[in-house]
């Protein structure tokens, strides 16, 4: 799948222009579920949720390449858009869903209609050994566990359920088969943990490949976020270079002190690092490489770096403002931190890296 460079970028501006209008970030706490779903609709209405699906299977084939430039600019804002579970599983859904499945379900993902989560993490790590069971039955499966930390799980008709049954297996689940138990995130985005309990499904709702997508499936998942996170560094650099230009201290602008120019130059070094890594993995994506699972440790490992450091410069170099809830940089850090443990920390990544590649 080849997309060319001027029609990448002509995606990406129309994101920002969009987002920046209908989601900024905005300072203080909270989220209004009916602004969310005003956002979803206006993401449906533009096609973003088949961006990584092929053209000649009803999507926009703008691959995940594409896909991955939606989803840095949601980040920018950090806007609770769920678009990385439902762009995933309409790609995952097109290549392995049964027929029942791509004619049943796959248009209403690609519209934006029906919107999907993914449930496929458990435990810290997410994406190591699964405790949700896939029993067979007679036509179909019976799943049983729980899944932690799924965003938008709420607000999703359906859900993509890893479980393990002789291997592990990637499920279509009806969301209202489920039960969910709220989280309260500090930053405030829309997520729950998902229990199923003695939950009916038929053989069409079970994707081909087995473990394979599975390990697709958390590789594209790593893959989304870290974009998302190389957004929302980008724009915290932006913020705080802004600032730096702007405040006066000793008759001068803080911008012109050495020391600071030093960190912003250490900020956009650790950015360019992490856009390098996830534009990597977006491609090996695009591509099937065989080494996807290890760039995609490495692009969400080095966006967690980066934006850890990018939001913590932002609330420091603020000074005081950058404390207080009226100020949008409490937002970010607290954003990040939940970004950065989501789908596995820097620790975890860290040493499922080292062992991939044999250090």
């Amino acid at each position: 799948m080849t997309v060319s460079a001027e029609d990448l970028q002509m995606l990406a501006d129309t994101a920002r222009e969009w987002v920046s209008d209908n989601a900024p970030a905005r300072a203080g706490l909270g989220r209004d579920p009916a602004l969310g779903a005003s956002q979803w609709r206006g993401v449906a209405e533009m096609g973003w949720a088949g961006a990584a699906v092929p053209e000649e299977t009803g999507g926009a084939g703008f691959g995940f390449v594409g896909l991955g430039a939606l989803l840095g600019e949601i980040g920018r804002e950090i806007a609770d858009i769920p678009l990385l579970a439902s762009g995933i599983a309409a790609s995952l859904v097109a290549r392995f869903g049964s027929d029942v499945a791509r004619y049943e379900t796959l248009p209403g993902l690609l519209s934006g209609e029906t919107q999907a989560a993914l449930a496929i993490g458990e435990g810290a790590h997410h994406g190591g050994a699964l405790s949700t069971t896939a029993t067979r039955t007679t036509g179909g499966w019976v799943l049983n566990g729980r899944k932690s930390w799924v965003q938008g799980a709420a607000s999703a008709a359906v859900l993509l359920v890893a479980a393990q049954g002789d291997t592990p297996m990637l499920f279509l689940v009806d969301a209202q088969a489920v039960r969910h138990e709220a989280i309260d995130s500090v930053d405030g985005r829309a997520f729950a943990h998902v229990i199923l309990d003695n939950v009916a499904v038929t053989d069409d709702a079970l994707l081909a490949g087995g473990g394979d997508t599975v390990a697709r499936a958390v590789d594209l998942a790593r893959i989304g976020l870290a974009a998302e996170m190389v957004g929302a560094c980008e724009r915290a650099i932006e913020i705080t270079v802004d600032y730096l230009k702007t405040r006066e201290q000793f008759g001068r602008k803080i911008g012109s002190f050495q020391a600071l120019q030093h960190r912003a130059a250490q900020m956009l070094v650790d950015l360019e690092l992490a856009r390098s890594s996830v534009q990597a993995a977006l491609a090996a994506a695009d591509e099937d490489r065989p080494d996807l699972e290890e760039l995609a440790i490495l692009a969400k490992y080095m966006a967690g770096e980066a934006i850890h450091l990018a939001s913590s410069e932002m609330v420091q170099l603020h000074g005081g403002i950058g404390m207080t809830s009226e100020h949008v940089a409490g937002n970010y850090i607290k954003w990040a931190r939940v970004s950065e443990a989501l789908l596995g920390g820097n620790a975890f990544l860290g040493e499922r890296y080292a062992t991939i590649k044999g250090y």
